[in-house]
């Protein structure tokens, strides 16, 4: 018997590297390829009966598609203190406020964060 596939946990793209999620579906028909832009993963999900070498082989023959998806991402910007992000268009710098008692709030284009 031939030894199983390992499925890799992550795709190299580039210079990139991303974690490579491989799910199976009862209801697939068909193998789907998604780039998740939130989590910065790549999602493959196989059908019954597909073999997960011919799942890997089918990434492999769609990483261009899947750089070209990756450069057309806007860059992300970390949500932490000090930082600038964009509220309704409108550039606001992030002040932490572990003492105050209510959620987030914007008061002359600071966006203030509650909590620890």
């Amino acid at each position: 018997m031939a030894p199983r596939t390992q499925p890799p946990d992550s795709i190299a793209l580039g210079t990139v590297s991303l974690p490579l999620e491989i799910l199976r579906r009862k209801g697939a028909v068909n193998m789907t390829l998604r780039l998740d832009p939130i989590k910065e993963t790549v999602r493959l999900v196989l059908p019954r009966g597909v073999a997960l070498a011919e799942g890997l082989g089918f990434v492999e023959s769609r990483k261009e598609w899947l750089t070209k998806h990756l450069e057309r991402l806007p860059p992300r910007i970390p949500f932490s203190p000090g930082a600038s992000i964009p509220v309704l268009g409108v550039m606001h710098l992030i002040n932490a406020a572990p003492q105050a008692r209510r959620g987030a709030w914007v008061e002359d284009g600071v966006l203030h964060v509650s909590g620890a």
